[in-house]
């Protein structure tokens, strides 16, 4: 997985950002999508025997729906929060 004839001073700090300009935007997007896919598809295979734990009409359910919209609330608040209050 890693490639071991790599070394710091091989790397290039401007990679590891997303950049002033969002230059690296869609490498970062690109990667955390992967990141997120290859986890789905393990979860999704782990236990194929298993029944889903979340069943349709739980996900339909005021309850449920409150929380998913609590969590989207949420994560607008920390994009906003890094928005206005961090350094580039």
């Amino acid at each position: 997985m890693s490639n071991n004839s790599f070394s710091a001073k091989d790397t290039d700090l401007s990679a590891l950002f997303i950049g002033d300009r969002a230059e690296n935007g869609q490498l970062y997007k690109d990667l955390l999508g992967k990141l997120v896919d290859e986890h789905l598809g393990w979860r999704q295979n782990y236990m194929p025997q298993d029944k889903p734990m979340i069943s349709a009409e739980q996900q339909t359910s005021p309850e449920f729906q409150g929380t998913v919209n609590n969590m989207k609330d949420v994560l607008d608040e920390l994009s906003a929060r890094l928005r206005s209050q961090s350094v580039p």
